[in-house]
């Protein structure tokens, strides 16, 4: 009798082990992820460390300059080569980038990532046109601001439409861009800022009207 109950007691572990165990699927894609995550954060500090001065930028009179990226000369490729291609709006990706790792780490899926991740380039690519529409000398590259591939579309889109009519277009790509980017959360973000701020303004009213109050009765006192 003590043998069975042992062998079932064993049983009942070696069926909870079984069932904590990780899948070999989950192991891959936690890997992967450490991986994703690896990457980000190399991208990430190879962009946050630009330097202009770094190999491969043309400002560099020395081919052998020491570079200051934080990541190294693979580092300063990444960045300039980033950069002087998407221009500002590459940090849109990155940032997106880096919201899907973060989303993924707290048990949350991301729905359609592939469009998610075109809505991102629109979006990103909406913002250097801006840049490059309305600020193209506010930038350290000499060809402009925005970066070559936003150079080229405003440049494309100003000959056929003028400036408004450029910003109208690229509005628009920001607008589709950001929808499909983030859909949902472009109304479930306002609307949990205003659930956090309203009460705070509604006791900032009842304030100011007990204030009001007071003044008016001790204005009409004798």
């Amino acid at each position: 009798m003590a043998a069975r109950n042992a062998k079932s007691t064993g049983r009942k572990a070696a069926s909870a082990d079984t069932g904590e165990a990780l899948t070999g699927h989950e192991i891959g894609a936690r890997i992967g992820w450490l991986f994703a995550l690896a990457a980000w954060l190399f991208v990430a500090a190879s962009l946050v460390s630009f330097d202009i001065a770094d190999p491969p930028s043309p400002a560099v009179s020395s081919a052998v300059a020491e570079v200051a990226n934080w990541c190294g000369p693979a580092g300063a490729h990444i960045a300039y080569y980033g950069f002087s291609t998407l221009g500002v709006g590459l940090w849109l990706l990155v940032a997106g980038v880096g919201l899907g790792l973060g989303l993924l780490v707290g048990g949350r899926r991301v729905s359609q990532p592939l469009f998610r991740l075109i809505g991102l380039v629109l979006l990103a690519g909406a913002v250097s046109g801006g840049h490059a529409l309305f600020f193209p000398r506010a930038t350290v590259f000499p060809e402009g601001a925005g970066g070559l591939a936003a150079i080229v579309g405003v440049d494309r889109l100003q000959q056929s439409f003028s400036v408004l009519g450029s910003f109208i277009w690229i509005g628009l790509v920001g607008v589709v861009g950001a929808i499909v980017a983030f859909d949902r959360w472009l109304i479930a973000g306002p609307v949990a800022l205003w659930n956090l701020i309203a009460p705070g303004l509604a006791v900032a009213a009842t304030g100011a009207a007990k204030g009001d109050g007071a003044v008016a009765g001790s204005s009409s006192a004798p």
